[in-house]
């Protein structure tokens, strides 16, 4: 018969010893043939440092990555979506990313260029102003970025008095008017001042003194085309004075700035309202809370596009919301809601 078996290897024939000395007083209750000295021996071997120390060093670094790298990749999968935003002008959307980045990141100098960007372009000052004290002797390596900050920086200063005008305002209290001469005598000297503009325009709408306003608002949008307070001032003059053509204009150039300025949807609804468009009233109403229902006055606007749609029930849970808000800023918009839809007031 054919021998089909393999033959032996030579030495596989088992030990009949310990394997490591040759000893044949084998501990047989084990697997691997020792005899008590030689187990004892490996039992006991020292492992050297050096191997030790290398072990210690590769779990270290195995567990920081387990946390560092998806942390990371967290924060950068944030940074890149708020640019994708900031890319599109949905500057709400993109100052969340940017505040997650920032929020785990503070230094992280690229998210806080963009941070500051999309704050200035929400209107959220503080965050804006914040966010570039904090930049203060940074070297920004983008230059287009850093003209882009400059740019905006110096629009804001044009918020707020200067020196020169502060020092004139801080005479006058909140119960004493400002008299229309300390803008008129100051514009004379520095026609672009656009704090002196913006305040001076306020005044004369207050007084119902629409075409003075208007006048005014033109020239603060001749120093600065996307003034977002001019603008929308604007956007609600020309309402008032019938002019709704300019007035949805004036609207439209603020979504076309920043794609989710909820306000200007709000001022756009209130347009297409008096234009008795009241569908499509409701609709920019509702899409100006969807995007920021924090402003009262976006809110404000949706109960009288619900009441206009002849929907009372939803206009009065609104109303009664902002009833139940503790914020002061409230009262004007809520006012102004109850007057329009009890017919004392109107778009």
């Amino acid at each position: 018969m054919e021998n089909n078996q393999l033959p032996e290897n030579p030495g596989s024939a088992e030990p009949k010893g310990c394997i490591n000395c040759g000893s044949r007083l084998v501990e047989e209750k084990f697997p691997t043939r020792l005899c008590s000295g030689c187990r004892e021996l490996f039992i006991k071997f020292p492992i050297p440092l050096g191997i030790k120390l290398f072990g210690t060093g590769v779990g270290l670094v195995l567990i920081f990555a387990m946390f560092s790298i998806p942390k990371n990749f967290m924060l950068a999968k944030h940074l890149e979506k708020g640019k994708q935003y900031e890319a599109k002008k949905q500057y709400k959307s993109a100052q969340r990313e940017f505040s997650d980045v920032v929020w785990e990141a503070p230094d992280n100098l690229e998210a806080n260029e963009h941070l500051a960007i999309a704050a200035f372009y929400n209107l959220d000052l503080e965050r804006f102003i914040k966010t570039v004290d904090k930049m203060q002797g940074k070297k920004v390596e983008d230059e287009a970025l850093y003209n882009q900050l400059s740019d905006l920086v110096t629009r804001a200063k044009s918020f707020y008095p200067d020196e020169e005008l502060g020092e004139v305002l801080m005479k006058y209290n909140k119960k004493k008017e400002v008299p229309d001469s300390v803008y008129t005598n100051y514009l004379k000297e520095k026609p672009d001042n656009g704090f002196a503009l913006y305040s001076y325009a306020g005044i004369l709408y207050g007084r119902n003194n629409l075409v003075g306003a208007d006048s005014i608002f033109q020239r603060l949008l001749a120093v600065d085309a996307q003034h977002p307070f001019a603008l929308r001032w604007m956007a609600t003059i020309a309402r008032q004075r019938g002019q709704l053509q300019e007035s949805a204009q004036y609207c439209n150039k603020i979504i076309e700035i920043n794609k989710e300025a909820g306000y200007a949807y709000a001022s756009l609804a209130r347009t297409r309202l008096k234009e008795n468009k009241l569908a499509e009233g409701l609709q920019m109403a509702q899409k100006s809370v969807d995007i920021d229902k924090e402003d009262s006055y976006n809110e404000a606007t949706l109960a009288i596009a619900l009441h206009m749609n002849k929907q009372s029930a939803k206009s009065n849970d609104v109303i009664m919301e902002l009833k139940q808000r503790k914020d002061s800023s409230v009262t004007g918009d809520l006012q102004f809601a109850m007057d329009v839809i009890n017919q004392k007031d109107s778009l």
